[in-house]
């Protein structure tokens, strides 16, 4: 059953950097004006832009592969642990201005449901870590027991 859920999880975070790595790539010039809008310092702007979407891509390949997958888990929980204190941050009224940056249609959502989101991946992902680690290899290859 875990390996089941393991599975599920691995896809899962696929998709969502997959997908978001590649709308933002893809809305590059919104993206930027998305990033000109946040609160932190004009310089870091070029960084952020070419970052994010880069990391969010690298995330998603490290998680296809199983010499990579723990790689992939640990760039993915700093992902989305950094996505969901900003986001914590933003409902508790840290900043003068809120713009949402997300790719797709994860932008559509509020920021009350961007929390609950990002706190399902944030769970997800401990999850798959812990899966992960338990017993080495046997979420990749359950099939084999040494």
């Amino acid at each position: 059953m875990w390996q089941v859920v393991y599975t599920i999880i691995i896809c899962l975070l696929i998709f969502l950097f997959l997908y978001t790595g590649l709308s933002k790539l893809l809305h590059l010039k919104g993206f930027r004006a998305d990033m000109q809008n946040q609160v932190f310092p004009a310089g870091w702007v070029p960084y952020i832009t070419a970052g994010v979407p880069a990391a969010e891509i690298a995330a998603a390949v490290l998680l296809c592969f199983s010499r990579t997958r723990l790689a992939g888990l640990l760039l993915s929980l700093m992902l989305i642990s950094t996505f969901t204190i900003y986001t914590i941050l933003v409902l508790n009224g840290v900043f003068s201005r809120m713009p949402c940056s997300c790719g797709g249609v994860i932008r559509q959502l509020d920021w009350t449901q961007h929390f609950y989101f990002n706190m399902f991946f944030t769970i997800a992902t401990i999850l798959a870590l812990i899966i992960f680690t338990r017993k080495p290899g046997e979420a990749e290859n359950p099939g084999n027991k040494e």
